[in-house]
């Protein structure tokens, strides 16, 4: 049987030694990275947690600022009114209670004034991801996402401003519908394997114009491109099933390239597989040679585990695989003041190690999976 190039995916266990209790809460790493967060890391992420840190007292003084100002508007015609209110002191002198109602009130003002500046100066400047990347930008990935891929296998590299071929998206067949845009970002390459890529794709179409224009979207997600030189012979496409309620929408649209493919349904010997896919081939007799029983397992755990719809393409050497909808797994998920700091590089480095352990086992087809 040939043999096929694996990823290595094996954490290091080079450094033992535990993080020390000392450290801030959560900020000890497991022993797989603690080596490169301490050498490669931690040193140059200082700065970013500077920019952070700055905006965030920038933001506050914004905000004492603002109230300060509408204050002072205000206050020459609070005084003016005092006059006015004269008559009343006496009443508060012998029933102080009755401030009790318009003291609530103007607490609560001053309590809504606060958050409505807070929003309105959160919608005047980016905020969340796009205020990560104003004020971090592809450091995140250079600094952080670099060694971490380095970590799981050193012939990885990353390219933030990269693009996935849209000549490979075309190559899978998956998506037979014309596109009319194609963006496409952080792109992982393998040095050891020209033929891997791993990237954010997106494309679309218009339908209409004027107020009627539409922007439908035909992929939004990761996608894949594995060497898999068992597949030969036919074609074999492993897709969504239309009869799953939560990605039935992304079956019936794949399933519309079938016929063009040419491929025909093939029915597979495991139940819990058949219950989330459905498999087309123009060669059902590699298809039951490349697709073993412990591989169609590992297959429907991956799906749950991910819990994105999944398609997949076998055919002319390689393995195409699209993770509809699955957000790109190189940016931060969490708080972004956490992103930054040990804790948020664990988490990093685990979503990282658990998607490309997963692309292993894809790329396993035909090969080892098949001894059972």
């Amino acid at each position: 049987m040939m043999m096929m190039t694996q990823f290595n995916l094996q954490p290091s266990t080079k450094n033992t030694q535990t993080a020390s209790k000392r450290e801030e809460p959560q900020q000890s790493l497991h022993v797989e990275i603690q080596g490169v967060y301490a050498k490669e890391i931690a040193p140059h992420i200082a700065p970013l947690q500077k920019k952070m840190k700055w905006y965030a007292i920038a933001e506050n003084i914004a905000l004492v600022i603002g109230v300060i100002v509408i204050v002072a508007f205000f206050l020459p015609q609070a005084i003016h009114s005092i006059g006015a209110l004269s008559s009343l002191g006496q009443l508060v002198q012998k029933q102080p209670l009755i401030l009790v109602v318009p003291v609530i009130g103007i607490l609560s003002a001053l309590f809504t004034l606060k958050n409505w500046l807070g929003v309105s100066l959160k919608k005047q400047l980016p905020f969340q991801a796009e205020l990560f990347e104003w004020l971090v930008g592809n450091d995140y990935q250079t600094l952080i996402v670099t060694p971490l891929l380095k970590t799981l296998k050193p012939s990885l590299s990353i390219a933030v401003e990269g693009q996935f071929s849209s000549a490979t998206y075309k190559n899978s067949q998956l998506f037979t519908k014309p596109y009319e845009g194609y963006f496409s970002s952080e792109v992982v390459s393998d040095t050891s394997e020209q033929a891997f890529k791993l990237g954010y794709v997106k494309t679309d179409y218009v339908t209409g114009s004027g107020k009627n224009r539409q922007v439908h979207i035909i992929f939004d997600g990761l996608m894949a491109s594995i060497p898999c030189p068992k597949a030969t012979s036919g074609q074999t496409f492993i897709l969504p099933d239309a009869h799953e309620k939560k990605w039935g929408a992304v079956a019936k649209q794949l399933q519309g390239m079938t016929d063009h493919a040419g491929a025909k349904l093939v029915t597979m010997d495991n139940p819990d597989f058949e219950k989330a896919f459905q498999v087309y081939t123009t060669d059902s007799v590699q298809t039951h040679y490349l697709l073993s029983t412990k591989w169609l397992e590992k297959l429907t755990d991956f799906q749950k585990e991910l819990n994105v719809p999944i398609s997949i393409a076998l055919h002319s050497g390689m393995c195409y695989v699209a993770l509809h909808g699955y957000e790109s797994p190189f940016t931060p998920q969490q708080d972004l003041q956490k992103a930054l700091t040990a804790s948020g590089v664990y988490t990093q480095y685990i979503r990282l190690k658990k998607l490309f352990d997963q692309l292993e086992v894809l790329q396993q087809i035909g090969s080892t999976l098949n001894d059972d």
